[in-house]
């Protein structure tokens, strides 16, 4: 192969970053953009003793993944309430790609999802190579299961897995607290999405060290091997095989078996559970 052909290709992606590069790297994190209707609206928490107030949690009821209608509300939690938490892993398919959530369960009101997400303006796409860029401000969208996991299985047609995690009643608050603290902080001070430091994968990977019962070295690389790093870090069941897991924690079917309505959440978590807390 020749010298011009070995360079052509290289000089092709310095072009490309440069030009990535030029689009915003001049400019601050912004909470003010023209934002995708979808993503416009951040949530705000406040706690009170045990109350948890949730003001513009997610619950879009969609046509298309691309036609909808944004639906938000509030409501209050409260902490003594909180019982159960699950790692959500959607495959995006090749080159281990995978997006993450955390999922939490109060007793006698359902699931509310955190999903750390890269902000998009309206018309805008996602690309992980323009994320090196500061292309993307990173948010934390708090939705309800019925939204955040529909939307996945039966509009974008990707596989999802959901894990029940294996922690403590304090270590279980801890966690969502700390999903909130982060939420909080970045509807108030915005960062950018960063495709490798400051990554959806990384947001969870944090969240889930601060409540692991044994350590976990280094970042996330590949973001669809998270069931694992959780499985090493000992916060899912360690007495039967993380194949056994995955295996039944794959909730796609039953996602596409009914509509986004208050059974939803019931649906998908009800085969998981018979595998992941019933043997």
């Amino acid at each position: 192969m020749s010298i011009r052909e070995n360079i052509l290709p290289f000089s092709v992606f310095l072009i490309t970053a440069a030009v990535l590069v030029g689009v915003r790297t001049s400019t601050s994190p912004s909470l003010n953009r023209n934002w995708d209707a979808n993503q416009k609206n951040l949530a705000s928490i406040e706690i009170s003793v045990d109350d948890v107030f949730v003001r513009n949690i997610r619950a879009t009821r969609y046509r298309t993944a691309t036609d909808f209608d944004p639906t938000y509300f509030d409501r209050t939690y409260r902490l003594s309430d909180l019982q159960k938490a699950c790692l959500i892993v959607e495959d995006l398919g090749g080159g281990g790609r995978a997006h993450l959530m955390l999922s939490f369960e109060f007793r006698g009101q359902g699931w509310l999802v955190f999903s750390p997400e890269p902000r998009l303006e309206q018309g805008e796409r996602f690309s992980a190579l323009a994320g090196l860029f500061r292309r993307y401000e990173l948010i934390t969208v708090v939705a309800m299961e019925s939204d955040a996991v529909y939307l996945r299985t039966n509009l974008l047609n990707h596989p999802v897995y959901l894990f029940n995690l294996r922690i403590d009643e304090a270590r279980l608050r801890m966690l969502f607290l700390q999903m909130v603290a982060r939420e909080t902080a970045l509807s108030r001070d915005p960062e950018f999405y960063h495709t490798i430091f400051n990554s959806v994968a990384g947001e969870i990977m944090r969240a889930m060290r601060s409540v692991a019962n044994q350590s976990s070295p280094g970042p996330l690389w590949i973001p669809s091997r998270a069931d694992r790093r959780a499985y090493e870090m000992r916060i899912l069941r360690s007495d039967v095989s993380l194949a056994l897991l995955r295996g039944r924690g794959m909730i796609t079917e039953e996602a596409r078996a009914g509509q986004p309505d208050a059974d939803f959440s019931e649906r998908i978590h009800k085969a998981v559970d018979l595998i992941q807390e019933g043997l």
